[in-house]
C-alpha cells in the first residue's frame, strides 16, 4: 500500500494491513478430502464491492506511533488510500476561550466528514462568540478597536457571508468546494492566531524575558 496520513500522529507515512492470525487450511488433498491445518495469516482487507472501496485495518509505521486505524481505497487515485476512521482530531489551542474553541473544534470535525455546510455554520457561531468575548456588535468593531488588521477583517466576514449563503433552503452543496470550505477555515484559524494565540504567547516571552533579566541581577 501507498503512504497515508495517519489520524493519530498526523504524519503522512507507510503502513501495512493488520494480520489476522488463526487457525486455518494450510493444505488440502481434493483427491481424497484430506486437510493439513495450521496456524495461517492474512491481511485484515475487506474486499473491493460492486458499489464500495476496499477498507483495511492498518497500522502506522511511523516511530513512536503504531496505532491502529481504518483506511478506504481512494477511488480517485489508483493505488492510493486514505484514513477514515478515527476523525483526524486537529485539537484547537488552549489559548482560545472554551465556548470559542468549542464552535470551532465542531467546524473542523464538520470538515473532517466533509460536512462542509455544517462547517461553516459553525464558523460563523464561532464568530458570533468571538463578539460576545470581546464585547463588540461586529466584526467592523473589532477591526476599529485594533485588534485585527482590516484583511483579516475582511476575510472573517468572507466566512460570515459565505455562512448566511449556507443557511438558506436552497442551497446546493455542489456550490461549496471543499478546496474552498478549507480556504475559508484558513481564514477562521489566522483570526484566532491573531487575536489569542500571538497575544499569549507574546505575554509568555515577556515574563520569561523578565524573569531571566531578575535572576541575571540576582547573580
Amino acid at each position: 500500500m501507498a503512504g497515508v496520513v495517519c489520524p493519530h500522529c498526523n504524519v503522512s507515512t507507510a503502513f501495512t494491513p493488520v494480520s489476522i492470525t488463526g487457525k486455518g487450511t494450510i493444505w488440502e488433498y481434493s483427491s481424497d478430502d484430506k486437510r493439513v491445518y495450521g496456524r495461517v495469516s492474512i491481511d485484515a482487507v475487506v474486499p473491493r464491492g460492486a458499489r464500495t472501496p476496499r477498507f483495511a485495518i492498518v497500522a502506522c509505521q511511523a516511530a513512536d506511533c503504531g496505532r491502529l486505524f481504518v483506511a478506504e481505497e481512494d477511488r480517485a487515485w489508483p493505488g492510493g488510500w486514505r484514513s477514515v476512521w478515527p476523525l483526524p482530531g486537529t485539537a484547537v489551542t488552549s489559548e482560545v476561550p472554551e465556548t470559542v474553541r468549542a464552535a470551532f473544534g465542531e467546524a473542523l470535525l464538520c470538515l473532517a466528514v466533509k460536512a462542509h455546510g455544517g462547517c461553516l455554520l459553525m464558523c460563523r457561531t464561532a464568530l458570533i462568540r468571538i463578539q460576545r468575548e470581546r464585547k463588540v456588535g461586529s466584526l467592523e468593531e473589532l477591526e476599529q478597536s485594533g485588534a485585527i488588521s482590516r484583511s483579516l477583517r475582511e476575510q472573517a466576514d468572507e466566512v460570515r457571508l459565505w455562512a448566511n449563503v449556507v443557511g438558506h433552503e436552497d442551497f446546493s452543496e455542489e456550490a461549496l468546494t471543499p478546496e474552498a470550505c478549507q480556504e475559508l477555515v484558513d481564514y477562521m484559524s489566522s483570526l484566532l492566531h491573531a487575536l489569542y494565540v500571538q497575544p499569549a504567547r507574546l505575554a509568555r516571552h515577556r515574563e520569561q524575558r523578565k524573569q531571566a533579566k531578575s535572576r541575571g541581577k540576582e547573580d
